[in-house]
């Protein structure tokens, strides 16, 4: 079971520990939504006042590209939501151009 996310963190342990758990959280969610593929968090614990968030990556056996879905974890009760993957992977080296 998780614990509750701390509502703002204060310290830089506080912080840490809520990356830990955010990390725990996501990895947790996309493993159940996708238990044979590889799995990378990239944790953003200090979010928003609320939430905090992470890009989680999975790659799955024969598949071309890895699908990237967004996690949301509320720092106040610790419900942690995965989104459904994009539809395709975003191109971050053209970040900042505007696309179709």
């Amino acid at each position: 079971m998780l614990t509750p996310g701390l509502a703002s963190a204060s310290s830089d342990d506080a912080w840490e520990a809520l990356r830990l758990r955010l990390i725990e959280a996501c990895d947790e969610a996309a493993r159940t939504a996708a238990p044979e593929a590889g799995i990378a968090v990239h944790a953003n614990e200090f979010g928003t006042e609320m939430t905090a968030l992470a890009l989680v990556v999975t790659t799955r056996e024969g598949q071309e590209e890895p699908e990237l879905s967004v996690c949301l974890h509320d720092k106040r009760t610790g419900a942690t939501e995965l989104s459904a993957p994009f539809a395709e992977m975003p191109d971050l080296a053209g970040a900042g151009h505007a696309g179709p």
